[in-house]
């Protein structure tokens, strides 16, 4: 089936329960179904042509899911951007994709317009919500078609659109239920973006797969998600380790929950925090791992009560993972690349034959560029990545991008970036700055020239201005010395 049939299965299933909740706004599966079939209308009627590529850029909430779901009922696929892009962002991204019909909430009309006015091909703006009067209608999409564009930033600093088919999804989805003990009367809180898979697996398609309910939180305030749980309607969060902390250390002795399912994912658990968790709320919480071109879920703690601080879970059930060095498999307990292979590994990246090839084989095997190791029992270990992914709060910061914005700004001889740790977000960018001979540049500077070129939270938040970088012997700067300083 596809991704938009799985959801209607559900519609058909628990009609009268909840599915999405947001405020005081209440949406049943029978009346999600009707806006699933109205967006689909609304955008068949909207013209287009099959296959085509809705943008969509709202934050978490009904009208996302609407639209969402509605664009690939109609047989076209959908690409979620993220709000807090710059304009110059998502003016690559949108280009890059061939988008010519957006999907636009009332807050960013303003910003929707200024991109409609640098690019001549998007000549459909929609407003989010939909009007009082519509068709309604659906296609019938093929379970190999392209269901969901996802960018994520590459070493080169050029975003790459990750190609995610509905038997991408649909697998990924099935393969977790299978190990998540979720029922009808379970209620997520969604907090992860729906821009992320993560969040838009995690949060939005599987709670909905099973006929959950979803609690959409459109921003992330710690104090009312610990009201939200304090309730003790909510029983599931996923969310980043970071924001696994912060509730940690907020909430107070003795805090009352009926949390059953607490999933961390998006960049690594630290140990203490793990333990820090489990000591205020009672619940050891489950880890995952997974990365965008897997659709996302990779390995996942099967059960609470097997968590294991350090270990990332076992593989999906309809995933290989293996795990490889130089001179190819390695046995258990070494460490190496973690390799994956399965239903739900990504048709490749857009336009991108070359990248593609890079990192999906002729066999399938997918080449996550992280390194880890397997255990006795099937457990990942995370030891590191290869590639120099900065993960800052669940976001995915990659230093190339910032580097060459970088060395683009008058005064600049040189610059690196790297990730440093940071109690709040995990990692955040330090950018380290050689100045031109005769100049003096400060970190006020440096952001007033990025600010509205790169978004906020991959601006570097640690400066250190130097006179030369070190090196290897070869000329390559040293990062690790520059992270360790």
């Amino acid at each position: 089936m596809n991704l938009s049939e799985m959801v209607f299965h559900s519609c058909e299933r628990f009609s009268d329960r909840a599915a999405l909740i947001e405020g005081d706004r209440t949406l049943t599966y029978a009346e999600l179904a009707t806006t699933v079939r109205r967006w689909s209308g609304h955008l068949i009627e909207q013209g287009g042509f099959r296959g085509e590529t809705i943008g969509i850029l709202m934050p978490n909430g009904i009208d996302f899911v609407g639209a969402y779901f509605g664009a690939l009922a109609a047989g076209k696929s959908a690409l979620p951007l993220n709000p807090l892009l710059a304009l110059e962002e998502l003016e690559f991204i949108l280009t890059d994709a061939g988008v010519a019909t957006l999907v636009v909430s009332q807050a960013l009309m303003p910003k929707a317009q200024e991109l409609s006015v640098r690019l001549p091909r998007l000549h459909r703006i929609l407003l989010g919500s939909l009007p009082d009067e519509g068709p309604e209608g659906a296609g019938f999409p093929r379970e190999t078609d392209l269901a969901t564009l996802l960018y994520t930033s590459g070493t080169t600093g050029r975003p790459k659109g990750v190609m995610l088919t509905h038997a991408n999804l649909v697998s990924n989805v099935l393969a977790c239920l299978q190990i998540l003990d979720i029922e009808p009367d379970d209620r997520f809180l969604a907090i992860l973006p729906f821009f992320h898979a993560f969040g838009l697996t995690g949060s939005l398609a599987i709670p909905l797969a099973a006929g959950a309910s979803v609690e959409l939180m459109p921003a992330l305030q710690p104090a009312r998600i610990l009201a939200a749980i304090a309730t003790g309607n909510i029983n599931c969060l996923l969310a980043v380790p970071s924001v696994f902390g912060v509730l940690a250390r907020l909430a107070p002795e003795g805090f009352r929950h009926s949390l059953k399912l607490a999933v961390a994912g998006g960049e690594p658990l630290p140990e203490r925090l793990f333990h820090a968790w489990e000591a205020r709320f009672g619940l050891p919480l489950r880890e995952g791992y997974g990365s965008t071109e897997t659709a996302p879920v990779i390995s996942m703690t099967p059960d609470c009560r097997e968590s294991r601080p350090g270990r990332a879970g076992v593989p999906l059930p309809n995933l290989e993972v293996r795990i490889v060095g130089l001179d190819g498999p390695l046995p258990q307990g070494e460490i190496g690349e973690i390799q994956v292979r399965g239903p739900s590994v990504m048709r490749g990246y857009l336009n991108r034959p070359k990248e593609t090839a890079e990192v999906l084989d002729r066999d399938g095997w997918y080449r996550t560029g992280d390194l880890g190791k397997l255990d006795a029992e099937g457990y990942l270990a995370i030891t590191g990545r290869k590639r120099e992914l900065i993960i800052s709060a669940g976001e995915n910061i990659y230093p190339a991008e910032i580097e060459e914005l970088l060395r683009q700004i008058p005064g600049v001889a040189e610059a690196a970036v790297v990730g440093v740790p940071d109690e709040l977000r995990g990692e955040v960018p330090k950018a380290v700055i050689c100045p031109e001979q005769g100049r003096e540049l400060t970190p006020t500077q440096i952001r007033d020239s990025l600010r509205g070129r790169l978004a906020d939270y991959k601006m570097p938040r640690v400066f250190e201005f130097r006179a030369e970088m070190p090196r290897t012997a070869t000329g390559k700067i040293l990062k690790h010395a520059l992270a360790n300083r």
